[in-house]
């Protein structure tokens, strides 16, 4: 079935609830494990059309956040999902405490088991309201985002269609592009610095409410982090600075030879070559035409996937106003298709958008079948091997996109990738220091 054509209708929230209760009640009354593990499953499926439609309301609400329909619909989702976070995380205790709990070991494997230990540090019903208070600072943030309309060289553009300004060979355009973005946002620092504030806060609260010093125990549990903590993130952090920050620095110097620019500025970095940043050699229709030769031509798995996504309209690339800020994956579980969400702006990154996140929907697409659920789910860091391994698997095929620019894109595609370690960490730092000192 065709994206355009899933039918989205608005949950009935309270009778979903009830029937979740119910199957929870059952898991819990079991007499043997076939009814347990038959409660456990029906359960999961009940969900999934719950899940079903908060995607799809999501996905379209981030193609055009001025529908009045799905925005509202949105809404409607940020104040009735949170307490169906209630479900997965009773499940959970429940299970953890059955004397049936070794069946779902042999059925699923332990790690399932380990997953609803974590599941459960991140929910109690006393943060209920918290979490739809969450959610509707998250959506007000990106309603924020997309509503940027900058006059920028005779068009109105919103911040993805500055960006390739931003790269220009024209060292005043990059400034003013650089300007214009940047100002578009201290503009509006008194609302972002109010969201953020509100979300640190609130996030802060729901870090206590659930026993914890801070927010952060919580948020690794959100990520499933099962086996690495704080300690281990700092640890990390260290060796990047130690090992990967000198490397950094000697790509920087570089680039600034290359440029010509020995003091470069902020306007300058994201310039790489003074003869122009590696652009594709077409717009959407191009390069995914490119990129179907290049799926067929990697494997068998790879073309039946991206016809899927190709032949059912899975793909919404090109950024356009009103549109959300960024790119993702997400999955539509009761269609078992894969959906692409990104910002195509004509530049190298609409390429890396056909690697990146499709190696995450590829991941996606061969997972379609798995069952239960949470055997689906895994960690964010583990994610990004889908993501950044299908980066470098398509690097035989980049002179399709690139032409000339190949060999440029080669370089940036894996210097950037070594710059962006230091730029991850020194995030993860901030963040880190944030949620210590709300």
């Amino acid at each position: 079935m065709k994206f355009s054509d899933m039918p989205y209708s608005r949950p009935d929230f309270e009778a979903q609830f009830s029937r979740m209760k119910d199957l929870l009640k059952q898991m819990e009354e079991a007499k043997n494990e076939e009814a347990f593990l038959d409660a456990m499953l029906t359960l999961d499926r009940e969900g999934g059309g719950l899940q079903t439609q908060a995607t799809l309301a999501h996905i379209r609400h981030t193609i055009n956040t001025r529908d009045p329909f799905y925005s509202a619909e949105n809404d409607v989702m940020d104040e009735n999902l949170p307490r169906f976070e209630e479900i997965p995380a009773e499940a959970a205790r429940i299970t953890l405490s059955s004397p049936y709990k070794d069946a779902v070991v042999q059925q699923y494997g332990p790690h399932m088991l380990e997953k609803m230990a974590v599941q459960m540090k991140a929910f109690s019903p006393a943060i209920v309201e918290d979490l739809v208070e969450e959610s509707k600072l998250a959506t007000e943030y990106q309603k924020l985002i997309a509503s940027a309309q900058i006059d920028f060289e005779g068009e109105k553009r919103n911040l993805s269609g500055l960006l390739p300004f931003m790269q220009s060979t024209d060292r005043d355009m990059r400034q003013r592009a650089f300007t214009a973005h940047w100002g578009w946002l201290a503009e509006r620092s008194g609302e972002l610095d109010s969201i953020y504030d509100k979300l640190v806060k609130v996030r802060h609260r729901i870090g206590k409410k659930l026993g914890f010093d801070s927010f952060i125990p919580v948020a690794y549990a959100r990520m499933g982090r099962t086996d690495w903590d704080m300690e281990d993130a700092r640890a990390y952090r260290k060796q990047i600075v130690e090992s990967v920050v000198p490397l950094a620095q000697k790509l920087y110097r570089q680039q600034a030879k290359r440029i010509g620019i020995p003091g470069m500025k902020a306007y300058d970095l994201p310039l790489e070559y003074l003869s122009g940043n590696p652009l594709p050699q077409g717009g959407e229709d191009y390069l995914v035409e490119k990129a179907r030769a290049m799926y067929k031509a990697l494997s068998p798995e790879t073309d039946e996937f991206f016809s899927v996504m190709t032949g059912q309209g899975l793909m919404d690339l090109t950024t356009k106003p009103g549109k959300a800020g960024g790119g993702y994956m997400t999955f539509i579980r009761d269609y078992k298709v894969p959906f692409i969400f990104s910002n195509f702006n004509g530049t190298s990154g609409d390429v890396d958008v056909l690697t990146h996140e499709a190696g995450h929907a590829f991941q996606g697409y061969l997972q379609r079948d798995v069952f239960p659920s949470m055997l689906k789910d895994y960690t964010m860091e583990v994610a990004e091997i889908h993501s950044m391994s299908m980066e470098f698997f398509a690097h035989p095929w980049m002179e399709g996109f690139f032409g000339p620019d190949t060999e440029k894109y080669f370089h940036s595609h894996v210097a950037d990738g070594i710059k962006f370690l230091p730029y991850g960490a020194s995030v993860d730092a901030f963040q880190e220091w944030v949620y210590l000192n709300p």
